[in-house]
């Protein structure tokens, strides 16, 4: 899964403002990145945007807001959507482009939409592996990463 998170309207260097987060999803070209067309719009716009991301002293938070991602299991991809997600990091703008370090991806993903997408997977087995979600939260997901910057082909879109 190769995540590129993408600051809309925040200037270098990147150590304070407040901005949109848009994520997309590419594929590598080189040291370049190919923004896959399924993360973007019909106007060629991300879609998914975190609104009113803020950087203060460094210190990324965005969110909450709902994030679908396709994660990769065994060649095929787990559809989900994590409800109220927060991501945090720490976030620079430097010559290659905006980064994000010890970022971290939060959220809920629903009992019953985790066990529909595991039900249409090899893994449908694992479905019942899953604790009954008794307090009707969700489970909890924590997804880490790191982000260097990179040049993005396809995105903006002209």
């Amino acid at each position: 899964l190769n995540l590129m998170p993408t600051a809309l309207g925040l200037a270098a260097p990147g150590d304070n403002g407040m901005f949109d987060l848009a994520l997309l999803t590419g594929t590598p070209a080189g040291p370049d990145y190919t923004v896959q067309m399924a993360s973007l719009d019909e106007n060629g716009q991300p879609r998914v945007v975190f609104g009113g991301a803020t950087v203060t002293n460094g210190d990324l938070l965005a969110g909450p807001g709902d994030f679908p991602v396709a994660i990769p299991v065994g060649g095929m991809d787990l559809d989900l959507l994590i409800g109220d997600a927060t991501i945090v990091g720490r976030a620079r703008i430097d010559g290659d482009g905006f980064a994000i370090d010890g970022g971290v991806i939060s959220g809920v993903i629903p009992n019953a939409a985790l066990v529909a997408a595991l039900q249409q997977t090899e893994f449908a087995w694992a479905a019942g592996l899953l604790a009954p979600d008794v307090n009707g939260t969700g489970n909890s997901v924590c997804l880490t990463f790191d982000s260097s910057g990179a040049t993005l082909i396809g995105f903006p879109a002209e």
